[in-house]
C-alpha cells in the first residue's frame, strides 16, 4: 500500500533516502585512526595511485564524520588487528554520506509525471 501522506512516506523511505558513495581516499582517514599499522598505511598509500572514482569526482572526508569513525576504531579495536582487516575496514569506512529529506525527492519524483 501506499504511503498516503509526506510523513508517511518519509518513514517508509527513510533508509532509501540515505546514500553512500565510496568517493573518498582512504588515505585521508589515516590522520584520524590511532595505531594502524605501518604495512597497511604504506600500502593504502600505495593503492592511492589508484582512485575509487574518477579522480574529478573524489571529495575530501567530511570533519563531520571523523569522530565517528576514530569512535568505531576504537570501539572495536583494530589496532592490534591484521594488515588486511585493518586495510579492509578503512577502505569501507571512507565513505561520504548524504540524507536527503523528503519534501525535495516527493517533489523531483512528481516533476516527473
Amino acid at each position: 500500500q501506499r504511503p498516503r501522506t509526506l510523513k508517511a512516506f518519509s518513514r517508509f523511505a527513510r533508509h532509501a533516502l540515505k546514500v553512500r558513495a565510496y568517493t573518498v581516499m582512504p588515505t585521508d582517514l589515516l590522520p584520524y585512526l590511532d595505531g594502524v599499522s605501518v604495512k597497511a598505511a604504506d600500502t593504502l598509500q600505495s593503492r592511492s595511485r589508484y582512485p575509487p572514482c574518477f579522480p574529478e569526482m573524489l571529495e575530501p572526508f567530511p570533519e563531520r564524520q571523523a569522530a565517528a569513525v576514530k569512535a568505531s576504531w576504537d570501539r572495536i579495536s583494530l589496532r592490534d588487528a591484521s594488515v588486511g582487516v585493518q586495510m579492509r575496514w578503512i577502505e569501507s569506512a571512507a565513505i561520504v554520506e548524504r540524507v536527503y529529506a523528503a519534501e525535495p525527492v516527493t517533489a523531483a519524483l512528481c516533476s516527473l509525471g
